[in-house]
């Protein structure tokens, strides 16, 4: 895998050469490509060959003289076409047989000398396989030649598992009691499969000859952005719950609705936890 996105620069820019067509599409309103989109698909075609050869030198005669390639999560920076030529001359002696593929997501043309393109590019690595980066670009038209003149390139985003946003609730983990006037309330919490769901299994009881029971899960709902939880107790109610915080960190509560039982009550209520570890 690849250790530093300096080695990555021949990534973001020569998957700009797989663009096509779309560059017409998203930067003007005919659907006819102009001379300048024509212009660029050479380039890109040049660029791609070239890179898919090997080529150090062929590759970096399609940056500005003055180039600039940048990493938005390292902050590593090659400034000017030499620079950049050693950066690939390194990156090929080291990744030989490296192949690449992409996509182009965005390209508009500022000025008929000016183009930004945004997109998708992927390495593959023979021995180490592929690694993909997200990348901006702009190009410059010099004497009839379109030119790379700024990239900057960084990981692609990564979704957040849904442990990643329950992990704030991990202090819940354990055993709690609730004592309020009407009940004693015994609460076990523990990780479900995959650590994708919190399970608490809970017992009240009310000084009745039977102690109620219940089971909540408790999951992360990406649509609505906040936690929320499906109830279900012994007597045959359940429903969902939604969450809040109430208090600072660590002190939060669910709020029960849209609970319905055998004879169709909506009962809602509010718990609030206190650990005894």
């Amino acid at each position: 895998m690849v250790t530093k996105m300096m080695r990555t620069i021949p990534t973001s820019i020569a998957i700009l050469l797989l663009f096509v067509v779309p560059i017409g599409a998203s930067a003007q309103e005919s659907t006819a490509p102009s001379d300048a989109e024509h212009g660029i698909q050479q380039m890109f075609s040049q660029y791609i060959d070239a890179f898919n050869d090997g080529d150090a030198a062929a590759v970096s005669s399609l940056w500005d003289t003055e180039a600039v390639w940048s990493s938005s999560e390292t902050g590593e920076r090659s400034v000017g076409r030499e620079a950049i030529t050693s950066d690939f001359a390194k990156f090929f002696a080291e990744s030989p047989g490296a192949r690449l593929t992409g996509s182009v997501d965005r390209v508009q043309l500022i000025t008929p000398e000016v183009a930004v393109i945004d997109g998708t590019v992927v390495v593959n690595h023979p021995e180490t396989g592929p690694s993909e980066s997200v990348f901006t670009a702009t190009l410059v038209n010099r004497d009839g030649r379109w030119l790379l003149s700024n990239v900057s390139e960084s990981q692609p985003p990564v979704p957040e598992t849904p442990y990643q946003r329950l992990k704030e609730l991990e202090f819940l983990v354990g055993q709690w009691d609730d004592d309020t006037e009407d009940a004693a309330v015994h609460t076990s919490v523990r990780w479900g499969a995959g650590r994708s769901f919190l399970i608490r299994s809970y017992t009240i009881d009310r000084g009745d000859p039977e102690v109620a029971q219940g089971t909540q899960v408790i999951g992360w709902d990406p649509l609505q952005n906040r936690f929320v939880s499906w109830n279900f107790e012994s007597d045959g109610t359940f429903g969902l719950g939604n969450w809040a915080r109430d208090g600072g960190i660590g002190s939060c509560g669910c709020n029960r609705r849209s609970q319905t039982g055998p004879v169709g009550r909506r009962p809602r209520s509010s718990r609030a936890l206190t650990t005894t570890r």
